[in-house]
């Protein structure tokens, strides 16, 4: 959705053209830019408040534009939040592209999938509570993202072609799926995200701590092997 060309408020004239796009501030240089710093502030927001807390105020604030700009680039909030969700999705998948995975041996193509999901959720912990966020409301929202059927099958593919090169080389079970594969991955590599700070006053167990990050990481990747190898 993108709404109609904003009209200059009193006062603030200077932050658009002649033709009505949004002119470059101190802090954002281009259209592309911005769109960016006000998805990044969005993702903090949604992450921190939920849909229902978060307030667009907060995120303009963050960024110092006017707040029509948001509704210029996105819409109401309901466009912004579904935007922040393909972008941060859009990016893990991305993140993994990078490993040029088809290249690798098939086990230590899962294994550096599996170390690149465990050190993405550890780097970019606001992912982790706005999947959370989510799952609290059911995932309604989720389901009206444009690209949901891409961003799926971004997951799961390459988990796929690992596996059947794995099987025909006679090396990985043939009853495996990318399902089970992404679930171990997914689990091992976000609880320790999500429940830190429980673990931390009830166990007084510290799970980003340096010594358990290395036992989990060697943990995960250990259980995977499991997982897919011939027994």
């Amino acid at each position: 959705m993108v709404p109609a060309t904003p009209q200059a408020a009193p006062g603030h004239a200077s932050d658009l053209s002649d033709t009505g796009r949004p002119l470059p501030n101190a802090a954002v240089d281009s259209a592309a830019d911005m769109r960016r710093a006000l998805l990044e502030a969005g993702r903090t927001e949604f992450a921190n408040y939920g849909f229902d807390g978060a307030r667009l105020e907060r995120i303009v604030a963050k960024v110092g534009c006017a707040k029509r700009m948001l509704y210029y680039y996105f819409g109401n909030k309901k466009d912004v939040y579904l935007a922040v969700i393909a972008q941060c999705y859009s990016d893990i998948r991305a993140s993994e592209e990078q490993l040029n995975l088809d290249a690798l041996p098939p086990l230590q193509a899962l294994h550096a999938l599996a170390q690149k999901s465990f050190e993405y959720h550890e780097q970019n912990q606001e992912f982790t509570r706005l999947v959370l966020q989510e799952n609290f409301q059911g995932a309604q929202l989720l389901g009206q993202v444009s690209n949901t059927e891409l961003l799926r099958k971004a997951a799961l593919e390459p988990v796929e072609r690992i596996l059947q090169r794995g099987v025909a080389q006679g090396v990985f079970r043939a009853d495996v799926t990318a399902v089970d594969v992404h679930y171990l991955i997914s689990a091992l590599s976000s609880f320790r995200v999500d429940h830190a700070a429980t673990w931390n006053s009830l166990l007084q167990v510290d799970l980003l701590g340096d010594t358990l990050r290395t036992r989990h990481l060697h943990l995960l990747l250990d259980q995977l092997s499991r997982l897919v190898r011939q027994p």
